[in-house]
């Protein structure tokens, strides 16, 4: 009986060891591709280096971020679609692409291609800004 004990307490501990280790294992590659991921998002490298080459884009009407990083990526403009994606919520261009065709580089980096398509959003929402401070009598040079 106490061999019996003795060997299933072994058993025990060496399968806590194990599941352990694992889990330990998992923590340390989640966290790798966790960091990878986060390092990315604000040391944004662009696909080429030097000039690039300019690809065409088209952004529908209906098309969501995830259909716009799908399509850059396809184009080889970006290496990543989840990234970019997150890239765009963290950037000042979050929500604010605007459809149309674009000229993008190879050699411009997430945050600038999400400038270019942005241009056109953030530029209403600036003039619709001014209007508005003007109405109230209140100018952007007060501040």
């Amino acid at each position: 009986m106490k061999a019996e004990n003795t060997a299933l307490r072994i058993i025990g501990i060496v399968i806590r060891i194990a599941l352990f280790g694992i889990a330990a294992m998992v923590v340390v590659r989640v966290a790798k591709i966790a960091y990878g991921y986060g390092y990315e998002i604000f040391a944004q490298t662009p696909v080429s280096s030097g000039t690039g080459y300019i690809v065409t884009v088209t952004v529908g009407e209906e098309d969501s971020v995830g259909d716009v990083a799908r399509n850059l990526e396809e184009k080889g403009l970006i290496r990543d679609d989840l990234l970019f994606r997150l890239q765009e919520m963290f950037s000042d261009y979050h929500g604010k692409i605007a459809p149309g065709t674009y000229d993008l580089s190879t050699a411009m980096t997430p945050d600038e291609m999400l400038a270019v398509m942005s241009a056109k959003t953030v530029a209403g929402e600036e003039t619709a800004e001014q209007e508005g401070n003007s109405e109230v009598g209140v100018s952007g040079e007060d501040y």
